[in-house]
């Protein structure tokens, strides 16, 4: 039966369907590549070989291609192709993440497809991290930061790539950092308030504890986990009235300060806070009935009143005044422990004492 001129024509003007690309998607091979949520570039458009080089060699029939072999390095060149930005922050940053020259980028990033944005091999960016950073990190301990529960997990604080700054923090000096979340109360995953350390940040170096001048936080806490409150290196007991004799209430401030300080009744150089030869650490730590700790007049950020002495403190739920004056040779303090007290430490003061 002949064609009519209507058939002929259709024919003639529609091309025929042209077979099917085979490619490295559609072959029986990697049907599963491509199918995630999150899909690199290249693979959306097939192009395997943006990022394969190939020999264009095939090994025989059945046999996959002919790939040139890649490691660390030159995978992340392949990353860099498109990526360029990286690395140019690489080269110019003080701290790149280890995992990026040691593995490759392919450490974090799955190169095809992903559950997760970015196209990261693990949800959320605290269980990422941890992959490699679980022993370090220490997050198992009794008390912990809270950096699981923000927001963006690590990288509150820290780049993922690379910083200007020392350990990938996302600020030069870390009290900085902190103030980003405790310039304000803070509730811990216990519940516990965490009083705003704001107050002594705009206070003169020479009024802050040094660590605090320097920017140093991690001197006195352990930033991830502790097993003391406050994620404190070590005690630092809250008690102004320890039992008798317990140095180690104050194991923290023993860190950097030597326990002659506390120990030696009778000092020459070992402390500035003596009255003649008199240690009154000693004397306030050890010497009396009333023994206290270091917190019981010192706070440990910093205090207007010079020497870390606390405006007041707190004693069987009272709030008590303390007010401490400092002269170039030692200085006077009143508390409702006592009257006025001076002390030099070029000669003895007498003081009256209660009666």
């Amino acid at each position: 039966m002949g064609l009519n001129i209507q058939t002929f024509l259709f024919l003639l003007l529609v091309p025929f369907a042209a077979p099917a690309k085979v490619t490295c998607q559609t072959s029986a091979c990697h049907q599963e590549m491509g199918k995630g949520p999150f899909v690199h570039g290249p693979m959306k458009s097939q192009g395997c070989t943006v990022c394969h080089p190939t020999t264009g060699q095939n090994k025989g029939p059945g046999q996959h291609p002919g790939l040139v072999k890649m490691g660390g390095k030159e995978t992340n060149k392949t990353c860099y192709l498109c990526h360029e930005e990286f690395e140019h922050q690489f080269r110019n940053s003080k701290s790149v993440h280890k995992a990026i020259p040691e593995k490759s980028c392919t450490s974090c990033h799955n190169p095809h497809q992903s559950q997760n944005k970015f196209l990261l091999s693990a949800s959320g960016d605290f269980a990422l991290c941890l992959k490699c950073h679980e022993n370090k990190a220490d997050f198992k301990q009794s008390k912990h930061h809270m950096i699981k529960d923000m927001k963006r997990g690590c990288l509150s604080c820290h780049e993922p790539h690379a910083s200007k700054n020392q350990k990938l923090f996302k600020k030069d000096r870390i009290v900085g950092l902190c103030l980003d979340c405790h310039d304000k109360e803070v509730t811990a995953t216990d519940q516990r308030k965490i009083g705003s350390i704001l107050s002594w940040n705009g206070l003169p170096a020479n009024l802050q504890h040094e660590p605090v001048a320097k920017g140093e936080c991690f001197k006195c806490h352990d930033i991830h986990g502790s097993t003391q409150t406050g994620l404190l290196q070590k005690k630092y007991d809250l008690n102004a009235h320890p039992q008798k004799g317990a140095s180690s209430s104050s194991e923290l401030c023993f860190q950097c300060h030597k326990t002659d300080l506390q120990d030696k009744p009778r000092v020459l150089n070992e402390t500035q806070f003596r009255n003649g030869e008199t240690n009154l650490h000693h004397l306030h730590l050890m010497g009396t009935s009333k023994n206290r700790n270091c917190s019981a007049c010192h706070t440990p950020h910093g205090s207007e009143q010079g020497a870390l002495i606390k405006g007041n403190f707190q004693y069987l739920g009272w709030s008590i005044p303390l007010i401490y004056k400092k002269n170039s040779q030692g200085g006077s303090c009143a508390t409702a422990c006592h009257k006025k007290m001076e002390y030099s430490r070029e000669k003895a003061v007498i003081n009256e004492t209660d009666p």
